[in-house]
């Protein structure tokens, strides 16, 4: 009996750390993250449900325009593209319908400096 509840109070804890760790890491994703960076261009794409189309990827349903902005970090070392699109209704709950508006701010700073960025999720 004794061993019983040694094996399920360590069974418990490391459930208990378990959830903490999976909780944090979904969090830190959902949360909004901020980079600096120097924009250097961007440009629309039509998309489907299975990616870019062209010649090997016909569109087969409805299709979307996803915006990409373009970024150099301030330092010069990497590149950045940053995917800028409306979620709709949909999964993730960020209810964002103004993708469209963002690419123009961001063509209008295209070699004026530094800019911030929000984005979602881990790069």
């Amino acid at each position: 009996m004794q061993k019983f509840k040694k094996y399920l109070r360590n069974f418990i804890f490391g459930f208990l750390i378990a959830l903490h760790v999976t909780a944090f890491a979904a969090i830190n994703y959902a949360f909004p993250h901020y980079d600096e960076a120097i924009i250097t261009g961007g440009e629309v794409k039509r998309m489907d449900k299975d990616g870019f189309i062209d010649a090997q990827n016909p569109a087969d349903g409805p299709t979307r325009d996803v915006y990409f902005i373009y970024t150099r970090e301030l330092n010069g070392t990497k590149v950045m593209p940053y995917r800028n699109e409306d979620t709709g209704w949909g999964l993730p709950l960020y209810f964002k319908f103004n993708s469209a508006d963002v690419q123009a701010a961001a063509q209008s700073l295209v070699g004026e400096g530094r800019a911030q960025i929000k984005y979602y999720g881990w790069r």
